[in-house]
């Protein structure tokens, strides 16, 4: 024990990746047996990844550097479910690790490391938030905040910045517009010092990518689309009574509201100001509050959960204000100064990465997986933070005051790990993937067209890329079954008891039930909670 008040720099850092390295495992042990497949927009981003097999390409505004990693895993497992796991797996270590390689970098305290970044693997920020996506991009940019920080020169700096969010803007669109500012900012240090190379090399990669490949931010409706749902996202909670989905139905929303059928963001500003800035500052609003939660669950809530006493928020209250009264704030504060000083470029830099996202979570809405981005301001700063505190001197610090620090954080860390140890070993139910396992076992070979009730699914993902259309009851509204089956010519209908409660009252519906041979159907699957039917023909 003797050994851990003896390390140095170098051999700290390394004992707090495997601090955090165990973190990681505890987090995604017995994984297979308690979490099921989840279908999202991580699903789009494998099968647009799966077409690039077939030589389409969609273009770079749709993750094509998140489309090509999951093609990537899919071309080593050969297996949708599995995939998703390894998935899943990665892009909750990958930035677990990042945010605690920036903060060593950052000069923060190892114990304090490995902390923030504890609690950050254990938060809603992490394993349950999607898509996975987001984390990607957070990866990304977290290993180019890495190199930023290690690099002296302040042009270099700016190309690795700049070089990093252009990665970005490959994963997320809405990153190349932070690229054009840190370009900017890469030109005015190059002119100042008559120094072009870094900038002419960066210029060049943006050319020639945008050249061969496209660039991130084109002439599509993506953005458009993303307005319009997230508008009536907000506009249905204000009025409820609207009685529609803004996940189905934010076309019928918006043209409903606005009085005609928009065609950009603009338009709908034009046409309703007042309306437009309800919806930027309900967002702003509604982002503090998120942020405000988030943090909360992230450190307050996981580190107290440690304590399971009688009492314990008058113990840790009382305990914090002896914390309080022990600070030295003088030396506290100069320390803050110094550190803040010496990140002040990074966090600059930062700043200009968290431009998209701060666009994103005001004009549009302030989705988990958009706020999670700021954390990249949050996480290192609260760890540089803490860890720039002084304490008033009581005696002098002996190597058995050191050595105590050190056994007192490994016993917390066994304490705040073994709950959780506890909780993953617990097997949970997984009904998607026994759904997508049930129907894999029915070996349909032919092109399949469904109706059914189940949604989010991604048949084509999860089942076989032979089971292409999916028409979801609660998007087309069919007011005629039997109707509505002919129309789409339908050859599977899979029905579950919300489908079973939408066409109650529908006769055609009835009928199909009493005798699916009506319409050419036959059932081959009854479970508990599905009827499943093909067409005859169809084999």
């Amino acid at each position: 024990m003797t050994y851990l008040s003896k390390l140095n720099e170098t051999q700290k850092t390394w004992l707090g990746f495997v601090l955090v390295g165990l973190g990681l495992f505890v987090l995604n042990y017995n994984l297979l047996d308690r979490l099921d497949i989840i279908s999202d927009d991580d699903d789009l981003y494998f099968m647009f990844g799966m077409d690039y097999l077939k030589g389409k390409y969609r273009g770079p505004d749709d993750g094509a550097l998140y489309c090509l990693w999951q093609l990537a895993i899919q071309l080593m497992t050969n297996d949708a479910a599995q995939t998703f796991y390894v998935n899943w797996i990665l892009m909750t270590i990958l930035p677990t690790i990042g945010f605690y390689a920036v903060m060593r970098s950052m000069k923060v305290n190892m114990w304090v490391s490995v902390w923030v970044a504890l609690c950050y693997t254990f938060s809603l920020m992490n394993f349950p938030l999607t898509p996975k996506l987001t984390h990607f991009t957070i990866a990304i940019l977290l290993g180019g905040m890495i190199v930023v920080r290690r690099v002296d020169d302040l042009q270099k700096k700016l190309f690795w910045g700049a070089v990093t969010i252009f990665v970005a803007s490959y994963v997320r669109p809405e990153m190349y517009v932070g690229l054009w500012v840190m370009l900017a900012w890469l030109a005015w240090i190059s002119y100042t010092r008559k120094n072009y190379r870094l900038l002419l090399i960066m210029l060049a990669i943006t050319v020639v990518s945008g050249l061969l490949v496209g660039t991130p931010i084109r002439e599509n409706d993506r953005s458009f689309w993303t307005f319009k749902h997230h508008f009536s996202i907000n506009y249905v909670s204000w009025y409820p009574e609207i009685g529609l989905s803004p996940w189905n139905h934010f076309n019928e929303i918006t043209t409903q509201v606005f009085g005609h059928k928009l065609t950009s963001p603009m338009d709908a500003f034009l046409t309703d100001p007042a309306l437009v800035m309800r919806h930027f500052f309900f967002n702003v609003g509604n982002l503090a509050k998120e942020t405000f939660t988030y943090l909360h669950e992230m450190f307050v809530v996981q580190l107290s959960q440690m304590f399971r006493f009688p009492h314990r928020g008058l113990v840790l209250v009382a305990v914090f204000l002896i914390v309080l009264a022990l600070i030295d704030y003088k030396r506290s504060w100069k320390t803050i100064r110094t550190a803040l000083k010496e990140n002040a470029v990074l966090g600059a830099i930062l700043f200009v990465f968290l431009i998209p996202s701060l666009l994103s979570t005001t004009i549009i809405y302030p989705r988990p997986h958009y706020i999670l981005y700021h954390f990249l301001l949050y996480v290192p700063l609260i760890g540089l933070l803490v860890s720039s505190i002084k304490f008033r001197k009581i005696g002098s610090l002996t190597q058995n005051f050191t050595l105590g620090i050190a056994v007192l954080n490994l016993l917390f860390i066994s304490i705040f790990l073994y709950p959780k140890v506890r909780e993953a070993s617990k097997d949970l139910p997984t009904p998607n993937r026994a759904f997508a396992l049930m129907l894999q076992g029915l070996d349909i070979k032919q092109d399949v067209r469904l109706l059914g009730g189940d949604a989010p699914f991604t048949y084509p993902r999860y089942v076989s890329p032979n089971w292409k259309d999916f028409f979801y009851f609660d998007i087309h509204r069919p007011e005629n079954f039997a109707r509505f089956v002919q129309e789409k010519d339908i050859n599977c209908i899979i029905i579950n008891k919300k489908m079973n409660d939408y066409f109650a009252g529908d006769s055609t519906y009835q009928a199909f039930r009493q005798s699916p041979e009506s319409l050419d159907f036959i059932k081959i699957k009854q479970t508990s909670e599905h009827l499943i039917y093909k067409k005859e023909h169809l084999q």
